[in-house]
């Protein structure tokens, strides 16, 4: 058969019964395609339903088809989204780059640039992780230290000191003065958690934060090379 004529006749179908969901191929000879009738089970098929072509392959989504890197070098492993649709593509590292959502203030919305650090806050401790905002509001510096296990902000106050519910929240401690000196420490991970608040931050080369952002409960998470290609070029 010359390759011409092998040309004409490829496209080969699996069809998969609608009635006893085992599968069959149609073949073409000469141009004419066999009766979609199943061998199994006799029943006539229509070829809309599960139909897939085994001579031409899926071809791969862009996030699979290659590694892919941040800027650093690090490469991307996971793709997770939180409550509010933002989307987030995450490196093997701990590096962060979010595509804003639209929601009640989107005319910040869309691609944002990456975060060099990022960790994951319980629900129960989303007031404490969200302090940071408000002690860069307040003119201090911050830093961000580990202590028992825990994530705990440190201001210059005259001296560096653990900061407290007052420092960030004074209004609220005068009202509730039970809450004004605990510190600002809260639980943390260092992976994707659903249900978890994510959070990114930037340090400066002095060792103090730079840049906090405290996001959305994380409701999505998956292997980045599984996204689809609409997701994927948002953060082209």
């Amino acid at each position: 058969m010359s390759e011409t004529k092998k040309n004409k006749e490829s496209g080969e179908k699996w069809i998969k019964c609608v009635n006893c969901d085992k599968r069959f191929t149609q073949t073409i000879h000469k141009g004419k395609k066999s009766t979609p009738v199943c061998p199994h089970c006799g029943t006539y098929n229509t070829i809309n339903e599960d139909v897939f072509d085994f001579m031409q392959p899926k071809k791969k989504s862009l996030a699979a088809s290659k590694d892919w890197f941040s800027p650093s070098g690090s490469k991307i492993d996971t793709f997770f989204e939180t409550a509010q649709g933002s989307k987030y593509l995450r490196t093997e590292n701990g590096e962060t780059k979010r595509y804003k959502s639209e929601h009640s203030n989107d005319w910040d919305s869309g691609k944002k640039d990456w975060f060099s650090n990022s960790i994951f806050v319980p629900e129960k401790d989303e007031k404490f992780a969200n302090a940071g905002q408000f002690l860069f509001s307040r003119n201090y510096k911050v830093a961000l230290a580990n202590a028992h296990g825990k994530k705990v902000f440190v201001i210059f106050d005259n001296g560096w000191r653990p900061a407290k519910w007052k420092d960030a929240y004074p209004k609220h401690a005068e009202r509730n003065p039970q809450m004004a000196d605990k510190f600002l420490a809260f639980d943390f991970t260092t992976n994707p958690k659903m249900g978890y608040n994510v959070v990114e931050f930037n340090f400066k080369s002095n060792g103090t934060l730079q840049s906090y952002h405290f996001g959305s409960p994380v409701s999505k998470i998956t292997k980045f090379n599984e996204i689809e290609d609409d997701v994927f070029n948002l953060f082209l």
